[in-house]
Formats: C-alpha cells, sequence, structure tokens
C-alpha cells in the first residue's frame, strides 16, 4: 500500500489492493524505523483505477481527530 499525503494535516491518499466504502472508519498502521503510529481514518472518495495490468483502488482519507498532530505522516509518504 503506498500513501500520500495531499493536504497538510487533513487528507491522505491511498493506493489499496481491495475497495474501500465511503464513511468507512479505518485504522493505518503506519511504521517507519521500527516506530509504529495507529491513525484513524475515514474513507472520503473510492476510485478503481489499473496500474501496471492490475486493479487497484485509488482511496482518498480524511484523518480523524488531531491525531495528524501526533503522527507525522511526512515520515510515510512519498
Amino acid at each position: 500500500m503506498a500513501v500520500n499525503l495531499t493536504e497538510p494535516g487533513e487528507v491522505l491518499t491511498v493506493i489499496s489492493d481491495g475497495p474501500g466504502v465511503v464513511d468507512e472508519e479505518l485504522t493505518l498502521a503506519l511504521v517507519q524505523d521500527g516506530e509504529q503510529v495507529d491513525v484513524k481514518v475515514r474513507v472520503v472518495a473510492t476510485k478503481p483505477q489499473m496500474l501496471n495490468g492490475v486493479l487497484r483502488h485509488h482511496l482518498t482519507l480524511e484523518v480523524l481527530g488531531a491525531q495528524m498532530a501526533a503522527a507525522d505522516t511526512r515520515l510515510w509518504t512519498r
């Protein structure tokens, strides 16, 4: 799964093997240098797309609460 920060402090985009459901709440376990931070998110949009001939799902996720301040997502995004 690839995670990208699109709007600092608010929205993440994820390329996933599985589809998301709008308004579904998920927990992302972001790991860097052996440290894990669980970030609660809500699916705000989902769009299927073909990547290298394989069906993937582009999910737009809203970070719930004030977790973004505690989780420096720049460490996990590309």
